[in-house]
Parts: C-alpha cells; sequence; structure tokens
C-alpha cells in the first residue's frame, strides 16, 4: 500500500528565548486540497509540538515528501536545522522548501544540499501536484512554479499562476491545535489568523508582492468569507479575526458586502490587521468607512 503521509515544519519566525505562537496560514493553504483528498497530513511547530525535530525524525519513514516553509530571516535557520537532520536519517524523502523567502530567491535556494525541490509563489495548487508526482513517481516538468535538481542540474518549470481562490476548499483548521494557535490582541482574547486574498496589484517598491504574485490579486468572495467566518466562530469560539492579506482594500464593493454581512447574519467578532494603502483607503466613500 502507497504511502498518503506528508510531514510539514513550520520554523519559529523567532529566536528560541521569543516564543511565538500563531496559525501555520501557508502550511494550512498548500494542505486544502491534499486535506479533501484525505491525505495523512502532520503539521509540526515549536509552540505545536513538544520537541517538532525529533516527532518529525520518528515520523519520517513513508513519508512522501517533508515540506518547510519559510520567510527570509530566523525561519531559514530554524528549517535548515531540521532539514539536515531529516537529510541524514532519510536521504530518499524530498525536502520541499516554499514561502516568501524560497519564491524571491529561488535559485539561491535550491543550491542548498538540504533543499530538493522549491515551491516558488502560492503552493495552494502545485504543491499538492507536486504530492501527488513524488507519490506516483511521476515527472515534475508539467508542475508550474518548481525549481529541483536533476544530475547536478537546476531545473526550473514555467511560472505559477494565482490560484483561483474562489474555487479552492477552506484553510483546514482541523489540522493543527487551534487553541494553542489563537492569541490575545488590542481587538479580541482570542484572534483567529485568515487570509481572504492573495496578491495585490499596486507596485510600491519595497514590496516582495510584484515579485511573488505578479501583481495579481485574487479574492474569496464575500459570501464565502462570511460563512468561513461564521464556522470560526462557531466551531473555535473566536472573538477576533486577524487578516493576514497583504492587501485587503483592493475591491472596495467586497469589503461592504462583508462588513454588511456581519451586521446581517449578526456575526459577534471584531476584525482587523488588514493591510490597505492609504492613497486607496482615502478614496472610500464615506458609507465604506461607517460600514467597517
Amino acid at each position: 500500500m502507497t504511502s498518503n503521509k506528508v510531514l510539514l515544519y513550520f520554523p519559529s519566525p523567532l529566536p528560541y528565548e521569543r516564543q511565538w505562537k500563531g496559525i501555520p496560514l501557508a502550511l494550512l493553504a498548500i494542505s486544502r486540497i491534499l486535506a479533501k483528498e484525505k491525505y495523512n497530513i502532520k503539521i509540526y511547530a515549536h509552540h505545536l509540538n513538544k520537541n517538532p525535530y525529533q516527532e518529525i525524525l520518528n515520523n519520517g519513514e513513508g513519508a512522501i515528501c517533508l515540506g518547510i516553509s519559510a520567510m527570509t530571516g530566523f525561519q531559514i535557520k530554524d528549517g535548515l536545522k531540521l532539514a539536515q537532520k531529516f537529510k541524514r536519517k532519510y536521504p530518499k524523502v524530498s525536502i520541499v522548501w516554499g514561502g516568501w523567502h524560497p519564491s524571491i530567491l529561488p535559485i539561491e535556494t535550491i543550491k542548498n544540499k538540504y533543499v530538493d525541490i522549491v515551491v516558488s509563489g502560492p503552493g495552494d495548487e502545485s504543491f499538492p501536484q507536486l504530492v501527488h508526482a513524488l507519490q506516483n513517481k511521476t515527472s515534475l516538468k508539467k508542475i508550474n512554479g518548481l525549481f529541483y535538481k536533476s544530475k547536478n542540474k537546476i531545473i526550473s518549470t514555467a511560472p505559477s499562476s494565482a490560484p483561483n481562490l474562489k474555487k479552492l476548499p477552506p484553510l483546514p483548521y482541523h489540522l493543527v491545535d487551534v487553541e494553542q494557535c489563537v492569541i490575545n490582541t488590542e481587538y479580541g482574547q482570542k484572534t483567529i489568523a485568515y487570509i481572504s486574498s492573495y496578491g495585490c496589484p499596486h507596485r510600491c517598491s519595497f514590496c516582495v508582492e510584484e515579485i511573488v504574485n505578479k501583481r495579481h490579486w485574487s479574492s474569496v468572495p464575500a459570501d464565502i468569507v462570511l460563512k468561513e467566518w461564521q464556522d470560526l466562530v462557531k466551531k473555535y469560539k473566536v472573538d477576533s479575526i486577524a487578516v493576514y492579506d497583504s492587501n485587503f482594500f483592493v475591491d472596495e464593493n467586497r469589503v461592504k458586502e462583508i462588513c454588511k454581512g456581519l451586521l446581517k447574519k449578526k456575526i459577534k467578532i471584531k476584525w482587523g490587521n488588514a493591510n490597505g494603502r492609504a492613497g486607496q483607503l482615502s478614496r472610500y466613500q464615506k458609507e465604506s468607512w461607517q460600514l467597517m
């Protein structure tokens, strides 16, 4: 029987003496299709496991791959520390890196001996395709957004396109212990992280979005956002939502629909953390500001 086990690790974004906790949104995003397909997905992080390194090393037998998500900074150091141990014990299991840093510097990333494959850009669709290919031992050439090694050469496939968030399953929060991931914020005692859109159409010179999502913006429709927020409140008893979009406010009508829906459905939460551009928000209608 072919194994369907996928191991995923969210390295600590902070030095170990500073504790970080939260929802590993990136890992939930790449798991949504696989979770629907009933893959055995194991997500590890320092705030979710007593000893994530050891637990992963104990559970690596038969895994299709180990996935690691990393931003520039401490997550690289932490991720490499695990990858080195894992590669030593399971040399034939592919170690797949994704996230912001591998997406902006894929060549630099793939050159590291503890990186077998890089998923560049959003992995919601490409990572499940990669898992299927690794499981069935088929070619990776037709999967977009990959960098990998073959006979000492670096192979890159066609760039990935933004996933259609209207058609993807919801984030599989059940894969983690949500109680260990909710945080106390200025707008709630039990705040849960959520993402409703990818990308941003603007071209701010300091921002990574122009490279990663090519100024494309893809969003979850307002009615689905409202249903998912309602489900989070009901299932996990959260009192607030932290919106982790790069630009939540691209579509003013969508924002108004979400706000009107919260009032109509009497969903008792506060929401915040949402990013937007000052120039864009200054042009919002007065009605939109009152609704928010």
